[in-house]
């Protein structure tokens, strides 16, 4: 996305480009949900809103369909309702979630961001590299050994290489 300007009395929207399918403005039924951010004492996240794409379902859900980066507790394939609010469709509620976790990890030194997403990849996660650069969401499927996962940013956050936040958690803690 890049550096977006602020602009007062215009907010800022963060969006992820991260799909399971190519979107384009062709497909009727892509559409991007508008997520309401609350910031922290510090300023995170560095917007108030953030878009996710999703596609509309047949009952007039929507399925989400990127790796959030800012919100909290929504993963990809999490089924979700909506409402069109000044001509932009807006969150309500998770209806129905999906299995999947989000995990998302700052590292400390830009030029090692690559090595933390081949290791986690190489573990059977993806990930998509945030607005910021050092900055990248997890997406941690149900079939994964999460306790290994996890045991992995555990050491390299006491290392001090990384932080890591469980974003949206769907696994069972009993297995960690």
């Amino acid at each position: 996305m890049g550096n977006v300007p602020s602009v007062p009395g215009f907010p800022v929207f963060l969006e992820s480009v991260m799909s399971r399918k190519a979107m384009s403005s062709s497909e009727e039924n892509s559409v991007r949900i508008t997520f309401r951010l609350d910031r922290d004492e510090d300023g995170y996240p560095p917007s108030d809103w953030e878009r996710l794409w999703a596609t509309r379902l047949p009952d007039g859900s929507y399925e989400i369909d990127n790796l959030p980066f800012y919100v909290r507790d929504i993963s990809l394939g999490d089924r979700v309702s909506a409402k069109y609010i000044s001509g932009e469709l807006h969150f309500e509620k998770l209806l129905i979630p999906s299995r999947n976790s989000i995990v998302r990890v700052l590292v400390k030194r830009t030029d090692q961001v690559e090595f933390f997403r081949a290791a986690l990849r190489a573990m059977g996660v993806e990930s998509e590299v945030s607005d910021l650069p050092r900055m990248f969401a997890a997406l941690l499927p149900p079939d994964i050994n999460v306790h290994k996962v996890l045991e992995f940013l555990d050491e390299r956050a006491d290392s001090g290489e990384i932080s890591f936040e469980e974003a949206a958690v769907r696994y069972q803690q009993s297995i960690i």
